[in-house]
């Protein structure tokens, strides 16, 4: 398959950095394996949504692209002709053959691409599948992930309804919305939270479990301070993915934190 590929030369210098966590898309110009050219940054310039699935034939590429379809169903319904959905090889060693097969075989509606492995080493993974989300003219990336988990499609779905500013319940969201951060992440003994804030706010954050349970209550109250600080231990907590949940004035984010003892 002919093809052509064209990368900022700012980005190829970010190659060396590919451990990075990256907070804008790396553009590309590229036929997909059905013989059309797409141009990522075209595509978001019409603020649209771009899913990316870095894959092998493996069953956790497979769970997760299944996984991918079902959260983008109701998404496609919510914003329609906005949510592009990609699969790419994860090596450049598929061809379009390899990529066609696996999509075809798992039926997945995805537009295919072969030639991933430079895109991979961008976002900084190493772990199968990466999953990528970039969105908008600001070619913002939403969410990646080294290696997909349970739970990972709330906290993606999430994401891109919070960027076209629609809450999960249908409210609205101000896209100018509160700065979560925690550290360390993953962590073994205790997380530092720092949540931004722009104005006087009632503040509400919970841990919860991927089945949706709330583990722990971290803060409830009003805060006139512009960073709230809290810290919560972590050490009687299974090993596993957790979210922390914060609600500001109304508007809900999540975060996905990792507990390795």
């Amino acid at each position: 398959m002919k093809k052509s590929i064209y990368f900022f030369f700012a980005f190829l210098m970010a190659y060396s950095f590919s451990n990075a966590q990256q907070t804008t898309a790396m553009d590309f110009t590229m036929d997909d394996c059905s013989g059309n050219m797409h141009n990522l940054f075209t595509t978001l310039d019409s603020n649209e949504v771009v899913v990316m699935e870095y894959f092998m034939t493996c069953s956790s590429c497979i769970d997760a692209g299944h996984k991918i379809e079902s959260m983008l169903v109701p998404l496609h319904a919510q914003f329609p002709g906005k949510i592009n959905w990609y699969q790419f090889a994860y090596v450049n060693s598929y061809d379009c053959i390899t990529v066609n097969d696996f999509v075809t075989t798992n039926g997945f509606t995805s537009v295919a691409f072969d030639s991933g492995e430079f895109m991979v080493a961008y976002y900084g993974s190493f772990g199968m599948p990466t999953v990528v989300v970039v969105a908008g003219p600001n070619h913002d990336v939403l969410f990646t992930d080294i290696g997909f988990s349970t739970g990972d499609t709330m906290i993606m779905a999430n994401a891109i309804r919070t960027f076209y500013g629609v809450g999960n319940s249908g409210s609205f969201i101000n896209k100018n919305q509160n700065a979560l951060s925690v550290f360390p992440n993953p962590a073994n003994d205790e997380i530092n939270i720092q949540l931004a804030l722009s104005q006087n706010s009632l503040v509400q954050m919970q841990l919860i479990d991927l089945a949706g349970r709330v583990v722990a209550e971290i803060y409830n109250g009003s805060s006139t301070e512009k960073i709230l600080q809290q810290q919560f231990t972590v050490a009687d907590l299974s090993n596993g993915t957790y979210l922390l949940k914060a609600m500001v004035n109304g508007q809900t984010s999540f975060h996905k934190i990792n507990v390795l003892k």
